[in-house]
């Protein structure tokens, strides 16, 4: 797409930060595409920063997402379930409880996926599998 000389549209980059977000660690190649968004000026529209948000949360780069999560000016439920999402998926529990906090504080109502999350890692912390 770069090469043909064709400008990526926000659908775009939902699209490629889902790829990248499933190479967990591969925070090079999330930095070069949020780099490529921010190039494009697409960053602050809330389904991109959701998705970037997304991206980093899934490659365990949590600082990255934290920052794109402060940035949005439009943090809603969306953007908090994807942060929320990662650290659960990373066994996070401290981390989804403290987003919780934050995502209230930012007057955002959890819906009852958040409460699913939560019930499912306070049981994960008190009664481990293995």
């Amino acid at each position: 797409m770069k090469e043909d000389g064709i400008a990526p549209v926000s659908i775009t980059f939902l699209s490629i930060f889902r790829a990248c977000g499933y190479e967990r660690g591969a925070l090079e190649t999330c930095q070069e595409m949020h780099s490529w968004a921010l190039k494009m000026g697409l960053e602050m529209d809330e389904s991109v920063g959701t998705s970037l948000i997304d991206m980093y949360s899934k490659c365990g780069c949590f600082l990255e997402a934290w920052v794109v999560l402060s940035q949005l000016p439009n943090r809603g439920s969306a953007a908090w379930n994807a942060l929320i999402s990662g650290c659960a998926d990373h066994g996070l529990v401290i981390e989804v409880l403290n987003s919780l906090n934050r995502m209230q504080e930012d007057g955002v109502s959890p819906v009852a996926f958040f409460f699913f999350e939560n019930i499912t890692l306070q049981l994960q912390l008190h009664y481990p599998t293995t």
